[in-house]
């Protein structure tokens, strides 16, 4: 109302000047922002579920307490497949609608309301494997796709990661349900702003040592671990050393207080044959 009519067309230009500039900036830290967190959830083609087994499918996703997740959200974003979602522990946030699962100590068979739950494809990540064949991994976050063969049934369980994490501190475990020998691959990861030299990942079973590797400073290595013959459960301890609080490596900069030791970020088991 202000400006004199000669400029009245010149005033909204100039606006749309400032805004076309101020926008690329912005645009840009929200579009590095959202890659970022869809990589945290999804390292492959993000339909990579849909691609499996079709997007009319009813997929069930098994949420540990142990993964990112990212891992999920993202996943059930991009995926029209994961339409049934299952807790083992607590809950995932997010206002999915999730059912808590408990899981028969000896058989692993995953029941609902005392009920077996059937689905033909489950989701999980790496800390909660499976009966049935695997049909692709996102190799970073961990989440197998599995094909079953009736009830779910969890073969094997990990503790010792800190929640909605694939950190370890200095201890961690493995237990195989269903045990039949063979062998463990356990990829492990070091972080290079906490360590500097390299650490050592100790395997023992029944308190004798199995297995050992060391992970370059910053870099990541698989640790192989024979499982013997004879046991129908395998259990497998972790030791890491050396560990670091984040709080005091950085001097305060990171307020993480959490003794650290290694990502566990995946694990392989292979059956003798």
């Amino acid at each position: 109302m202000l400006v004199p009519r000669r400029y009245a067309l010149v005033l909204p230009a100039l606006i749309l000047v400032y805004f076309a500039v101020s926008q690329k900036p912005i645009e840009g830290k929200h579009k590095t922002a959202s890659v970022g967190a869809l990589f945290a959830g999804i390292t492959l083609p993000r339909d990579w579920i849909d691609q499996e087994v079709g997007h009319d499918q009813a997929v069930a996703t098994i949420w540990s307490g142990q993964a990112s997740p990212y891992a999920v959200w993202e996943n059930e974003i991009f995926n029209r497949s994961l339409r049934r979602f299952y807790f083992l522990h607590s809950q995932l946030a997010g206002d999915l609608p999730e059912q808590k699962v408990k899981v028969d100590p000896e058989s692993g068979v995953m029941r609902v309301a005392g009920k077996p739950v059937v689905a033909r494809y489950a989701l999980a990540d790496s800390s909660v494997q499976l009966g049935g064949r695997s049909l692709r991994q996102d190799p970073r976050t961990g989440m197998t796709l599995y094909e079953t063969a009736g009830p779910l049934r969890q073969v094997s369980q990990v503790t010792g990661l800190y929640p909605n994490d694939t950190w370890s501190g200095r201890y961690a475990s493995y237990t195989r349900l269903g045990c039949h020998g063979g062998r463990l691959k356990v990829g492990l990861q070091s972080d290079p702003g906490l360590f500097t030299k390299p650490q050592t990942v100790i395997a023992r079973i029944g308190g004798k040592e199995a297995a050992r590797v060391q992970i370059p400073a910053g870099g990541a290595a698989d640790l192989v671990v024979p499982l013997p013959r004879g046991n129908r459960v395998c259990n497998v301890d972790f030791e890491v050393a050396p560990t670091a609080v984040p709080a005091v490596v950085t001097k305060g900069f990171n307020p993480d207080v959490r003794e650290l030791g290694a990502h566990f970020s995946t694990f392989e088991y292979t059956p003798a044959k």
